[in-house]
């Protein structure tokens, strides 16, 4: 899955935590309908399409959300569950914020 922002409002430091079962199947369709379209323009199976086709699909979807992300684009049940608070975000100081790896 990809990684959610740092933060959802600009000047507020939050790191990922927790699940978004909404967002990961939004970003699950988004793939799955990026490796569909992939396998109709080669028409040749998954597991024969070559890795840089793979590769190259894959860093399109991940431009797109991460595009869609910034510009908080996301379908409305989405946003709204990454938005609703402190159990799936928490807040860090600064220097918490350099020594946390983010989900």
């Amino acid at each position: 899955m990809y990684a959610l922002p740092r933060q959802l409002r600009p000047g507020e430091p939050y790191i990922h935590n927790g699940s978004h079962p909404k967002y990961d199947a939004w970003v699950s369709r988004e793939l799955d309908a990026a490796m569909n379209d992939l396998i109709r323009q080669k028409k040749l199976p998954l597991d024969q399409i070559k890795a840089a086709d793979l590769d190259a699909a894959l860093r399109k979807v991940e431009n797109r959300i991460r595009q869609r992300l910034d510009d908080r684009a996301l379908p409305n049940d989405v946003w709204e569950e990454l938005e609703r608070g402190g159990k799936k975000l928490s807040q860090v100081s600064p220097q918490q914020e350099q020594q946390t790896r983010y989900a």
